[in-house]
């Protein structure tokens, strides 16, 4: 099970490997950005596109006999902030008894873009809050204020060709469990527009 880009996107199209190899591919597509990975705990206890990919895992386990699978070799395969997502489902208790092999290319959970501290997390949330017209101070009223935006208000910030900066310079990149992914020009919402990504929502 690929953890990457969108699974329509042609650079990641599993139908070659699929008709190439004796393997079964399923794709995923999660939460990202501010929708799966904001974090201000409690109000928002953050990393919610991580538990996308484990409840994607949950049904891929329990389902994947019906397509010819075999739910005891299941092997999770991501690329770049998606290697980091299966590095961390190799270190989460409740992911790994899920699958059996991974494959992680060109990143980690230990990479340095791969998380962020609570601090840093919380120092994002805020700021986008900030840019959002939330009220700043509390916690609480951050999320209910950014839970009735729309969707779409995000999107100037995504498309300007800014993003927000997740400490000493680098920007924020795919954040783990402790972080917290704010970053809108990054390679799924950003850089993937070159592939054709531009029109796909994340949500749905």
């Amino acid at each position: 099970m690929p953890l990457t880009a969108p699974s329509s996107v042609g650079l990641y199209d599993g139908r070659f490997l699929a008709a190439t190899e004796k393997v079964i591919v399923a794709s995923m597509n999660y939460r990202l950005g501010a929708m799966g990975f904001l974090a201000l705990p409690p109000a928002a206890p953050g990393n919610v596109g991580l538990w996308d990919q484990h409840l994607a895992l949950s049904w891929l386990r329990g389902n994947v006999a019906a397509f010819g699978g075999d739910p005891a070799r299941l092997t999770l395969f991501g690329e770049s902030a998606g290697a980091s997502s299966v590095s961390f489902h190799l270190l989460s208790p409740w992911s790994r008894p899920l699958f059996t092999q991974a494959v992680m290319q060109s990143g980690s959970a230990n990479a340095p873009w791969a998380l962020v501290t609570p601090e840093q997390a919380r120092q994002i949330a805020q700021a986008l809050g900030h840019l959002m017209g939330c009220p700043e101070g509390d916690d609480h009223a951050v999320v209910r204020c950014l839970q009735g935006k729309e969707f779409l208000g995000l999107q100037p910030l995504r498309a300007d060709g800014g993003y927000l900066q997740g400490g000493e310079g680098r920007k924020n990149f795919f954040c783990g469990p402790l972080g917290a992914h704010l970053d809108f020009e990054e390679h799924h919402m950003g850089w993937g527009w070159g592939w054709g990504m531009c029109d796909r929502n994340v949500i749905s």
